[in-house]
């Protein structure tokens, strides 16, 4: 009899037992917040982190941080400490407020923020620090920001310049049409300087600008006369930047 109801008792148990460890119940062993391995869920998977130069429509140089995260736990936000040196003990943060977070996501998130205040002519290690909820934080780094090169010349080695859209384009034949751009290098210096006007056979119809010029903002003013109707072609050429845009001219 007792053998009956201690195998009746078994039969009765074993697939409650079997459950709750499938459905990840209190019988998986593992308590929240943890991997499967014992270690603690890291709040930020990050898979970018750089440094680099870049400058604003002024022409203004400076370092640029970006970062990526594949997923956020906890996270209440982000500072950025700064160093000419690898110690994190000396670095200074340099946001005045904490660079909001996504508290909790799977997804992938993009940031940014500029160190306007940088000299981008020195080298600096940054640090990434994730505070978290709670009141805990964790440090991502250091990445190095390379100071910019400049050749014999006293040209940055580095394509700065812009070409935008001209305007207006529509344009009407007679008329002005203005093409704004900037020579990026370093304050003081020039660099030789090609606007051209093609058309669509790609023959030479305008030769606006050919020469030195100093770094700096331009604005220059066209007025195609004799022109027939049609699309046309307009490039902005330096020793290390070339770009090609597309108006139309109507007559």
């Amino acid at each position: 009899m007792k053998k009956k109801v201690a195998l009746l008792a078994c039969l009765i148990l074993l697939p409650v037992l079997a459950f709750a460890q499938h459905t990840g119940g209190s019988y998986d062993g593992y308590a929240m917040g943890e991997t499967p391995e014992g270690g603690s869920t890291l709040p930020v998977e990050l898979t970018t982190f750089t440094a680099s130069y870049t400058c604003n429509e002024s022409g203004l140089g400076y370092v640029l941080i970006k970062w990526v995260t594949a997923s956020e736990n906890d996270v209440i936000g982000f500072n950025i400490c700064r160093n000419t040196e690898m110690d994190l003990g000396q670095a200074n943060k340099i946001n005045i407020d904490l660079i909001d977070g996504h508290w909790n996501t799977s997804e992938m998130h993009t940031y940014s923020f500029n160190d306007e205040n940088a000299d981008v002519y020195t080298s600096y290690y940054y640090w990434l620090e994730v505070v978290n909820f709670g009141g805990t934080s964790d440090v991502h780094g250091p990445i190095e920001y390379k100071s910019i090169d400049i050749d014999n010349n006293g040209e940055l080695n580095i394509i700065t310049s812009v070409l935008n859209s001209c305007y207006p384009n529509p344009a009407v034949s007679g008329s002005e049409i203005k093409f704004d751009f900037r020579l990026g290098g370093l304050e003081g210096t020039s660099r030789h300087v090609e606007l051209k006007i093609y058309n669509v056979c790609g023959e030479l119809v305008e030769e606006i600008v050919n020469g030195k010029m100093l770094v700096n903002n331009y604005e220059m003013v066209w007025r195609p006369a004799n022109l027939p109707s049609g699309v046309y072609f307009y490039q902005l050429k330096t020793e290390n930047f070339n770009e090609v845009k597309k108006m139309i001219l109507i007559r």
